[in-house]
Formats: structure tokens, sequence, C-alpha cells
């Protein structure tokens, strides 16, 4: 195409120029949106917020096209006076550069895959093999279904064979009933919007979109050409009128676009003056998480030096393509070439001799309008897996992804031509595993833990951030320190996100008890801190309850309070006992024989629980086993237990680790009449929950 400046070929495309010019044009207030058609006006206009030019009644405000801007309509003499007034004025109807298309394209014959090189090449036509995107090593994993790419650009040919069946549709929006359904500002926008004829037919005046569509999206189907995303639905804004894109009407695109749910905005499209309406528009996909990819232009110049937009825009959601031939090198065209830039161009993709659709059929084409589309429907395959990936992390796996090559480095970012297979196999990477640790996991309050997440593995990727979260606090990082002050259990959940964000997340749990005075020195100070974290004691000095008392005896009713408050026993009307009657136990002791962990302390009557009996150790290895069903075993581990009734009770013990004795180092004693102690208790309770 010729450009309208020297050696400026202003669609990034060979084929579409945007006119580059913005508007300063401002509402002062939220008008009234028009939701009905308007009458015809002999002047458009894109205002953004705060002028007073529209507070003239002749001029109309049609709708907010977002991003603080809105479309107003007038007497052309009004708003032209006004934007004689501006430097940088946009009439939305008044095209006052031509660019004309100098690229030719020729139907093809099916079967016609085996000439898409781009996709698969095998060295045809003078080729390199293997000079191509690897579509079909992706296509076995994703396809791009469910995601929906905006193509702005100058309409689509909405009735051919390899695009009809990947249309766009508005379900919130009733075919031609004269209504705006949805409320979004359009009527009858049913498969997008025609930005230049203000109605619901995008239609291609000009082939151009239509090529670009049928490169992203062309159905496999039996028929003509395939698209890179062949299962994505395509999005048809029209912002060309014929071949010229006013930056007004493709800002308003993107806002649509963007409001109506596209994933990928396609801009095979670009100028060489900067445009605050286009910068404001696609600042607000990014805001929206919408990626942008935009061509980088055919003047073979380096756009680090002479900026092309919006390609050279600096957001993050932004993607820079140039354009590569059949051999892997940059593109040259008959125009002129491929742009380049060292920081503004991210990767290139297949430019030249494109085959895809066009109206009514199928043609070649060739510009960086061509290799735009490529990356557009190789987003499509990585969000198809991955739909809660972010702009940047998909724009990050496709330069991971792309093919290094010697002809590319030094000229953009990656390097590299786009691979779509890899872009895929990278995508489809196992998630990550969260692994959480917590030390020390039982301490007593306050108390300082050190959460640790380094045993949290990414096989195919890698763990970008760790986010720690508690009851108490939170804090974020591989390694960090948390404090807690309540006594009480606390579960410290740690999330894991990937450098394609999938997540992953664990749970530790750290018991933060009471600090008793007369614990601070005993061998069992952590045993008796977790048995008051999960409130089975509370000390034994009410109402101050800062001692223990760990060398004091436990009684049977003790004991019942203690297994109660630890398993939260089911409460019964049932009195099974005579002797506990007034007993500030007797609850527990009730809960206790309903749920079979005791009989009595008489057999054969059984009749009396003995509640203020001091409990022996065999007693003891008794009530454990009963709790936790401990299954038996045939392996003697004592000696001083042959003659006790508790002995098969206390083996059980044993072989669970409960216990390991009482005569270390030996430990070939159980001492089953010993009494226990409360020390004691906490640690037998504290391995038994283990």
């Amino acid at each position: 195409m010729t450009a309208t400046r020297p050696g400026r070929n202003l669609l990034g495309a060979s084929l579409i120029t945007v006119v580059a010019v913005s508007i300063a044009i401002v509402v002062p207030h939220a008008p009234t949106l028009a939701a009905e058609s308007r009458a015809p006006a002999t002047a458009e206009y894109l205002i953004p917020e705060g002028h007073d030019a529209l507070d003239d009644p002749a001029v109309e405000v049609v709708r907010s096209v977002g991003f603080g801007w809105y479309l107003a309509t007038g007497p052309s003499s009004l708003l032209e006076a006004t934007a004689a007034t501006m430097s940088n004025p946009d009439p939305r109807m008044t095209l006052s550069q031509a660019i004309w298309p100098n690229d030719s394209y020729t139907i093809a014959a099916e079967p016609l895959f085996d000439q898409q090189w781009g996709l698969e090449n095998t060295g045809q036509d003078g080729g390199t093999p293997d000079a191509d995107i690897d579509i079909l090593g992706a296509w076995p994993t994703s396809e791009g279904a469910s995601i929906v790419i905006a193509v702005i650009d100058s309409g689509i040919d909405l009735d051919h064979p390899d695009l009809v069946d990947r249309l766009w549709t508005n379900t919130g929006e009733v075919p031609a009933n004269g209504l705006d359904d949805d409320g979004n500002g359009y009527i009858d926008d049913v498969v997008g919007w025609d930005m230049i004829d203000d109605d619901s037919q995008p239609e291609g005046v000009h082939p151009h979109g239509t090529a670009v569509a049928g490169v992203a999206v062309a159905s496999v189907n039996g028929v003509g050409v395939a698209g890179v995303a062949p299962r994505a639905t395509v999005m048809a804004l029209r912002a060309c009128a014929t071949i010229n894109c006013p930056y007004s009407s493709v800002a308003e695109a993107i806002g649509y676009a963007t409001d109506n749910g596209a994933d990928v905005i396609n801009l095979s499209l670009g100028g060489s003056g900067y445009s605050q309406v286009l910068a404001d528009a696609v600042g607000y996909a990014n805001d929206a998480g919408v990626i942008v990819i935009a061509a980088a232009g055919n003047s073979g110049e380096d756009i680090d030096v002479d900026p092309y937009y919006p390609a050279s825009l600096d957001y993050p959601n932004i993607i820079s393509v140039a354009a590569t031939d059949r051999t892997d090198s940059l593109a040259v065209f008959p125009s002129g070439g491929s742009s380049l830039g060292p920081t503004s161009v991210d990767l290139a993709a297949p430019g030249s001799d494109i085959l895809t659709t066009t109206i009514d059929g199928w043609g070649s084409w060739y510009g960086t309008s061509f290799s735009a589309p490529l990356v557009a429907g190789a987003s499509a395959l990585i969000l198809d897996l991955v739909p809660t990936a972010t702009p940047a992390q998909t724009k990050q796996i496709l330069l991971d992804s792309v093919d290094p090559l010697p002809s590319l480095t030094g000229l953009m970012v990656s390097g590299g031509r786009l691979n779509a297979a890899s872009a895929v196999a990278l995508t489809s990477n196992s998630p990550p595993t969260a692994v959480a640790a917590a030390s020390p996991e039982v301490r007593w309050a306050p108390s300082d833990v050190t959460v640790d997440g380094s045993g949290s593995f990414d096989p195919d990727g890698s763990i970008v951030s760790w986010t720690w979260s508690s009851d108490e606090n939170s804090g974020a990082g591989e390694t960090t320190t948390l404090t807690f002050s309540a006594v009480g259990v606390h579960e410290i959940e740690l999330i894991v996100t990937d450098n394609l964000g999938a997540t992953d997340s664990d749970a530790s749990t750290v018991y933060v008890g009471r600090d008793f005075r007369d614990t601070r020195t005993s061998m069992f100070r952590t045993d008796i801190a977790w048995m008051s974290a999960i409130g089975v004691t509370r000390g034994c000095n009410p109402p101050a309850n800062d001692l223990y008392c760990p060398e004091g005896d436990v009684t049977r009713g003790q004991m019942a309070a203690f297994i109660n408050r630890w398993l939260d026993l089911t409460a019964t009307s049932e009195d099974f006992f005579v002797d506990d009657n007034g007993s500030v136990f007797e609850d527990d002791i009730n809960r206790l024989a309903a749920a079979g962990i005791t009989e009595g302390c008489n057999p054969p009557t059984n009749d009396r629980f003995c509640p203020t009996q001091r409990l022996t150790r065999g007693q003891l290895s008794a009530f454990l086993t009963r709790v936790f069903d401990l299954p038996a075993t045939s392996i003697d581990f004592f000696s001083d237990d042959d003659e006790s009734i508790f002995e098969d009770n206390i083996n059980r013990l044993a072989a669970a680790g409960i216990t390991n004795g009482c005569n270390p180092p030996n430990n070939d004693h159980y001492c089953p009449d010993t009494f226990v102690s409360r020390a004691q208790t906490a640690a037998f309770f504290r391995r038994a929950n283990s």
C-alpha cells in the first residue's frame, strides 16, 4: 500500500491506514445518552470529558464509548469550527487522507492447507522447512474454544464459508428488533458493530478485515483454509472506511470489544501520529485484562526511533508483531519491509504470502497485518487453556516460547518467531504444588512462627508468588514470619502462583497455647501448650489459670473432662452412674459412657465411675485405645504388664507410637499401676492426636 507520508506505511498490514489525529473536545457533565437510532448528522467526533463545546443544543451526545470519551454529532460547521481551535481534530466521517492498496492477492483452489506455509512449512515454494508457527503441534491440546477475538478492521465477509460459523454472537441482543436489548448503547449488535456507518452490519467493504479474520479463526471444516484458533470466535468491528481508519473509530471499537467480552483484540493497523484517545482506549483494555495484538508496520523502519501507533504504546497488554518470510528472515515487501524495534517490537510471525480468506474467496496477502492475527490466534490457544492468564502472563508465554532466530537477534525483544506448539506446551504445564510448613508447630502466646513455602514446586514452570494468610495476620514471600498472640489453633493458608497464573494452596496448623508459669522448665512444656491451644485445659488455678500443675495427679473425673473437651462428645440425657451425682464432671462422664469410652469402675455391676479416683497409666491406655479404636498387635512390648488387665491396651498404645515405656533408656517397662501426672497426660494426648 502507498503511504500517506514518504517512507511510512500506515496500516500494519499493507492495506489499511489510520488517520493519526486526536480530539480535544470535552463533555462537562455526563449527558443523557441516546439509545435509539439517531438522525443523520454531517459530522461526528469523539470527545473526552471536560470541555464545554457540547453545551451547544445543536450538538448531540450519542453514547459513551468508554474510558471517559463520548461520540457526539452535530452540524459540520459547528464541530469543524470547534475543531479548528484544536491541535489534532479527528472528524469521524471526514476522511482527509486516502491510502490505496498496492498489494495483490490471488484466488486459490481447494485444498488449501498445504499452501499455508506459515502454519506448516514443509519447504514448499522454496521455503525453509519448519520456518512456521508449528500449528499441528498445538491443535491436539488447544484450538481456542470459548475465546473471543475482536478484529477491528475494515469489516468482515459475514457469509464467508470459512468464517460464518466462527462469528461471535451477542446473546443479550435480539436480532433485528430495532431495540438495544442489552442496554450497551448499540442497537441489534448481534455480531459486532460498524463504527463508520454506525449500524449493526460490520460487513467487509474492503477485503483486508476478512483476510485478517481468516488468519486468526478460519474454521477447520474441509473448506478453504485453517485459522490458528479454529474454534475461537471473531467479534466483527468495522472501524475503517474502505482503507482509512480514524483513530476515533478504532478507539470506540476497542471500548466496545472490552465492554462486550472480547478476550483478545487484533489491530492490524497503525499510524505515525500519537493519539490520546487511542492510548486511553488501549489503557482501558489493559485495565480490563484484555490483550491487544498490534502490527508493527511495513515501513522497514526502527519504531524505537520512529514510533508507530498503537504498536509503540507502552502498555503491558500490547504485543507488537513483526513479519518473517518463508525462510525465517525478516520479511521484505514490494513497498518496504517489516518494521523492527529492539524494545518496541516483541516478536515476529509469518507475514509474507499468507493464504487466507478474502471477500467471496481466498487469497495470498503480505504485511505485518497478517503476522498480528497469527499471534492473536496463538493468544486464544493460551487463554483456552488458562482463562485466568493476565495479558502480561500471556505475553510472557509467547515471548518465552519463540523459536530464536539469528536473523531476528537484536531486532526485537524476543529475537524470535512465534511457535504456537511451544506456547501451548508451556501453557499446559502442570500447575504448581503448594507445600506449607510452619515452625515451631506448637508455641505459647505470644509467639513468632516461621512459615516456609520452599517445599512448593512447579514441575514445568516457576513459582512467582507465595501468599500467606491466617485468622490473625498475613504475609508474602517464600519464607516469612507471622506473629500470633491469641491462644488457640491457627490455620495458615499458603497460595502459590506460577508464571502462567495457575495456583495451588496448602495449609499448615500452628498451636498457640497458654504460657503457664509452672511449665517453663518442664520437659512437657510443648505438650501442655498444645493441650491448652486445643482447649483441653485452661489451667489448674481458676480464675487466674496461670498455672498448670504439671506434676499433679489426674482423677478419672478430670480425664473425662479432658477427653470430652478434646473430642467434643455428644450430649446425653442418660445418667449412667450413681457415684457422680453432684460432680462437676458428671456431664463429661455421661458423654464418655454414651460414646463407649468407659463402662465404669466396678465390674461386673459397673454402676459406678469413681470420679475422684486417681488415674493410672494402665487405665489411661484403656481410655485412649477406646477413643481411637487402636488396632490389635501380637507384639508384647513390656515385661511388667503381663498380669495387668490392661496389657492388650498397653501393647496397642505402644504399637501406635503413643508410648515408649516408663524406664528410659531400656523402656522395657510401662508401669501400668503408676498414677499418671497432668504433664504426662498432655504428652499421651498429643502423641495420640498425631
